[in-house]
């Protein structure tokens, strides 16, 4: 198994699909002609600030897997995604995945989250331990990406990117005063790099930055800062609890700046917890694939459809 382990890292660096498309693609290759089962494995945040981002990433693997193993599987395997909470907290991420690779039937990982707990896995070794690839992670993080790794297989674009569309839209209509309200991790300041970045490529610079503890909603400190700065637009690095903490408080304090967030919030998940009015006018970057993808896009509009 540990031979059939370390096929995924090559396969993976050889294929250009996006995200449960190229999980199945992946043990297409490595499914034994008769295995009745191959099996995956997803450690995603089911718990804590990010647990309703987290639910959505188990359910669209869910849904993708559904529908391979409903056109007769993987060389007549079915494909079987074995999940594990991690709750967003780092060290849980690492402790749930090394349980998983523990499992000789489990032969590729796919959809984990955070930039912290993805780094961690990186820097103890985890993924090459444990011979499996991580395919289609939820981060934009720049640190993961370059260099390159050969035991990640991105499918979305970076933070930088997102960032960078989003300073281009600010600036284009005038606003020039930039705030950051960001998490104290690697996440938040892989986000606040890349804002710092496309401002500095236009000439302007940041009004203030602000950050929150994560796995908190610890924001108060972070709306003083920011308000009192007097700024045009406010580009949130921050998950869907701290977030909808920041605009609430925000609002309701009298700050009327423009208020942006990068793509890893869930829009229904702020307006319910900050409330329409708070929520109203919000900007949220978006990352989907190319239209011109269209064997990808065929694919993923026959998966949702079957589930009705």
């Amino acid at each position: 198994m540990n031979t059939v382990k370390s096929w995924v890292g090559r396969v993976s660096a050889t294929l250009r699909w996006g995200g449960p498309m190229a999980l199945a693609l992946a043990v297409g290759a490595l499914a034994p002609a008769r295995a009745a089962e191959v099996v995956v494995g997803q450690v995603a945040p089911l718990s804590g600030v990010l647990a309703s981002t987290g639910a959505q990433m188990v359910l669209g693997g869910k849904i993708y897997f559904d529908w391979v193993n409903a056109q007769g599987g993987v060389h007549g395997a079915s494909i079987r995604q074995a999940v594990a909470d991690d709750g967003y907290k780092v060290a849980d991420t690492v402790t749930r995945t090394r349980e998983l690779l523990a499992k000789p039937e489990v032969v590729a990982l796919y959809g984990f989250a955070g930039t912290a707990n993805i780094t961690q896995l990186l820097a103890d070794g985890v993924l090459e331990q444990g011979g499996a690839a991580l395919v289609a992670p939820y981060t934009g993080g720049e640190s993961l990406r370059n260099p390159f790794n050969p035991w990640i297989f991105h499918v979305r674009a970076g933070y930088a990117d997102e960032t960078e569309h989003m300073v281009q839209q600010l600036t284009t209509l005038g606003m020039n005063r930039v705030a950051v309200m960001y998490q104290d991790d690697g996440f938040g300041k892989a986000g606040l790099a890349g804002v710092e970045a496309a401002l500095a490529k236009r000439g302007l610079k940041l009004v203030v930055s602000a950050g929150y503890e994560r796995n908190t909603d610890k924001v108060d400190d972070a709306v003083k800062a920011i308000k009192a700065a007097d700024v045009h637009a406010v580009i949130m690095i921050a998950v869907n609890k701290p977030a909808a903490a920041f605009m609430q408080r925000y609002r309701e304090q009298g700050g009327g700046a423009q208020l942006y967030n990068i793509s890893v919030v869930d829009p229904t998940e702020l307006v319910k917890l900050a409330g329409l009015k708070n929520a109203h006018g919000l900007g949220i970057s978006q990352v989907v694939p190319y239209p011109s993808t269209g064997c990808f896009v065929r694919s993923l509009h026959l998966s949702t459809d079957s589930q009705g």
